[in-house]
């Protein structure tokens, strides 16, 4: 096998990366963009959920659809629409906003054609990128594309404040350069081509839309460890204010560590890609996750809670590379688009579910109770995977 320390990425890897990049950073920001607007004009709870539902409630749909659309007209060109669409809506937002049109309804428009769109790109590259490496580059070009997912979290929100703060209605414009700019990088990118197929595949599942065992097996993983993970995401900053007697910047380095400990992790995404049996590295990583998050609840120093979060950050972060890896051994590149698109939306569902229902406990759990409990859900979750025979796979 080659040295995949020393054989370099292919240029149109390291061009699909980036406008991978630039199109979640373009999501990121209206995510942030849409609720910091809400707060500002001291919009009603009612409405405020009406805009969580137009920002998160479409992915499944846009998922669905367009993994099986990407499947049909290719990648590069559906990569190259979802672009195009968002920029046209956000810019037509930004015109709307100078003549002071940019109330409720067109912001939730805008949000939900947006919500719609974002998988695309996501599913878009992964369908690609097998086509554009050897399968001994394929774990260091997933952990390119799980950078673009991790970095844009923090850039986002480092552009948004200000320039919704000094922009006015030119803010609405940011993401929409973000994305012409992504527009025309894919442009750029090589036509797809189509590796050899059938490779992992049990014999008569090439002819049928159905996935093998073990690809049904580490999304239903995926989709189970995001669930049970959720209701950290709105319930930390309860527990930094109560816990650790903190406010918005303990909550902020929290957010900070985790990224960085993600990037870090990153760096073993290439090499646990690699290792046979790639279902259980996933489960091992959900046992470890939840292992290294439960301490979390019970302490009480910033300190412990920055090194716990980052270590978390560490265990997490080369997940989502591994699982793409595996995932596009496992299936028949025509099916990439549909495959990756609806995880997204599971995915992407998943979360804010499992925050809602968290969310909706604490009352009467309490607390401790339910991020405990969500700690040692994962940690549960990851068992059962690791009980799971498909999931045993060789990759």
């Amino acid at each position: 096998m080659v040295s995949t320390a020393r054989t370099p990425l292919p240029g149109q890897v390291r061009r699909l990366a980036v406008v991978a990049t630039l199109a979640s950073t373009a999501d990121w920001y209206v995510q942030f963009a849409v609720f910091w607007l809400a707060a500002e004009r001291g919009y009603s709870g009612l409405l405020i959920a009406g805009l969580v539902l137009a920002a998160r409630a479409p992915t499944l749909v846009g998922g669905l659809v367009g993994g099986r659309l990407i499947d049909r007209r290719g990648p590069r060109r559906m990569i190259g629409l979802d672009n195009a669409v968002r920029a046209a809506l956000l810019l037509l937002l930004a015109v709307l906003a100078v003549g002071g049109d940019d109330g409720y309804v067109a912001i939730l428009v805008v949000a939900a054609g947006c919500s719609l769109c974002a998988p695309v790109t996501y599913a878009g590259a992964r369908a690609l990128t097998p086509t554009y490496v050897r399968d001994d580059q394929l774990g260091r070009a997933n952990t390119l594309l799980a950078l673009a997912d991790q970095v844009p979290i923090i850039f986002s929100a480092a552009l948004a404040g200000p320039a919704l703060t000094w922009l006015g209605p030119g803010a609405y414009a940011v993401p929409a350069v973000l994305l012409l700019v992504a527009l025309g990088l894919a442009q750029g990118l090589p036509a797809e081509s189509r590796r050899p197929v059938g490779a992992g595949l049990e014999a008569g599942a090439a002819s049928a839309l159905r996935y093998p065992p073990a690809v049904v097996a580490l999304i239903a993983l995926s989709t189970a460890y995001y669930f049970v993970y959720g209701p950290f995401q709105p319930l930390l900053p309860i527990l930094v204010e109560r816990h650790l007697g903190g406010g918005a910047t303990t909550y902020a380095v929290l957010r900070v560590v985790v990224g960085l400990g993600a990037l870090l992790g990153l760096l073993l995404a290439p090499y646990l890609s690699f290792l046979d049996r790639p279902g259980l590295v996933n489960a091992w990583g959900a046992v470890l996750y939840g292992l290294s998050m439960l301490p979390l609840v019970f302490v009480h120093s910033v300190g412990w809670a920055v090194v716990i979060y980052f270590v978390s950050g560490v265990v997490w972060g080369p997940y989502s590379a591994v699982e793409a890896t595996a995932l596009q051994r496992w299936t028949r590149p025509e099916h990439h688009g549909r495959l990756f698109g609806t995880q997204r939306a599971l995915i992407i569902s998943a979360i804010p579910a499992g925050g809602a229902i968290g969310s909706a406990t604490v009352d009467s759990v309490g607390l401790t109770g339910v991020l405990a409990g969500s700690a040692v859900a994962c940690s549960v979750v990851g068992l059962l995977a690791l009980a799971y025979p498909p999931l045993r796979r060789r990759s």
